[in-house]
Formats: structure tokens, C-alpha cells, sequence
């Protein structure tokens, strides 16, 4: 694993990253759940895994290109999937429509996860 940076957060980058790839795996049907439980469990045993059956549905939500309102990804976990999906279009409009639904029902959304997608062209919407 690459970095380890870790600020005010409660997961580092790499455990973030460990955390969707398993989700990834599991929605692509690359492994199985109970197999992708287990590596996280050795590989972050901090992660409650009773949150692992709702990020698995976010993350295969998102790999088809929708965001949502409701329990959204913050900004730093949304960085970490754009960059393991190797910067995916559907990812990031997946995101751009999360923040395009938190604008329309809140009135703002995320200047972080703004300034992550500024550096990804509109073009990119789907």
C-alpha cells in the first residue's frame, strides 16, 4: 500500500481503499461477500462490518453512475473510489450527481468533495 495518510479521519486511505475494493470485488462478483468480510476483518478490524451490507449497495449504486441523497460518502472515502477506479466517468458522475441532489434539497454541499471533482472535466457527466 502506497500511503498512509491519515488526518483528522477515522480510516486511513489505504484502509478506506482496502473497504471499497471489497465492496468493488463483491459488486462485480469478482469474491465473494463472506470472503471480502474476512479480509477486511484481518486488514481493518476497526471497520464495523454490520456497515459493510450498506457501503456494498453505495458502491455498486455509484459504479452504475448514481449518486444519491440520504447516507452519502464523504469526501475523503469519494476520493479514495475515484482514484481505485482509476478515475471511472461513471464514478465521478455518480458523485456529481450526489452533490447536484445535496444542493437542490440542503442548499450547499461538500466545497472538499467540489474542489475533488474540479479537477475531473464536466465532460464526464453522464
Amino acid at each position: 500500500m502506497a500511503s498512509v495518510r491519515q488526518t483528522g479521519n477515522k480510516y486511513s486511505d489505504d484502509q478506506i481503499a482496502i473497504v471499497l475494493q471489497a465492496c468493488i470485488d463483491v459488486a462485480v462478483e469478482r469474491t465473494t461477500q463472506r470472503s471480502a468480510i474476512r479480509h477486511i476483518e484481518i486488514q481493518v478490524p476497526s471497520y464495523p462490518i454490520k456497515n459493510f451490507d450498506g457501503e456494498l449497495r453505495r458502491v455498486s449504486l455509484y459504479l452504475t453512475g448514481k449518486g444519491r441523497f440520504g447516507f452519502k460518502f464523504p469526501a475523503n472515502w469519494a476520493r479514495v473510489f475515484i482514484n481505485i477506479t482509476n478515475d471511472d466517468t461513471k464514478v465521478i458522475a455518480a458523485f456529481r450527481e450526489q452533490q447536484r441532489l445535496y444542493k437542490e434539497r440542503t442548499g450547499k454541499n461538500s466545497g472538499v468533495l467540489e474542489e475533488i471533482l474540479s479537477n475531473y472535466p464536466s465532460s464526464t457527466l453522464a
